[in-house]
């Protein structure tokens, strides 16, 4: 299970929010991990408009699985947070994957994944949303903690067409 938390460096109200979702994953360490994406300031990815196709226009705002979304970082905001997770880590992904191999040359990242699907599955317009992270950054937030799972590079390759038994080139 997957969270996209939208942040920025400097934001006053995000560090309750960055702690939970660390409190979380830390919780659920096999079935979850949040991505946080930074909108703004030098953590923010060029061309990553991520936080626009969620409409997630103030922070912090966090995206469970692509449906359920939370602003803020009150209390009731992170109770929420709490609910969702206990909620979809039960719930059977209809993919699975496996990264085959992986290498890094400058700044380029190359491999394989291989996908399972668990279900009927059009593969036609099928693509591969990635990210790099850092799992713990240099960066701290306002209340001087460290950034964690910042997304420091993303892409989204078209698969259709360019798989095989070995799996996808990334």
């Amino acid at each position: 299970m997957i969270a996209e938390y939208f942040t920025f460096r400097t934001c006053p109200n995000c560090p309750p929010s960055e702690a939970k979702l660390y409190a979380l994953q830390n919780q659920y360490p096999e079935n979850f991990i949040y991505l946080e994406h930074h909108v703004t300031m030098e953590l923010a990815v060029p061309g990553d408009n991520t936080h626009m196709y969620y409409q997630a226009w103030s922070q912090p705002s966090a995206v469970f699985q692509g449906v359920e979304k939370v602003n803020g970082s009150t209390d009731t905001n992170l109770n929420q947070y709490q609910s969702i997770v206990d909620q979809l880590v039960t719930v059977d992904e209809p993919i699975s994957y496996q990264i085959i191999n992986t290498a890094v040359v400058g700044n380029q990242l190359s491999g394989t994944v291989r996908l399972s699907p668990k279900i009927e599955l059009d593969q036609s317009n099928l693509v591969l949303n990635y990210v790099i992270i850092s799992d713990e950054s240099t960066y701290t937030n306002v209340a001087g903690e460290p950034l964690h799972n910042v997304v420091r590079a993303k892409r989204q390759p078209q698969l259709a067409g360019s798989g095989s038994e070995s799996g996808y080139p990334l």
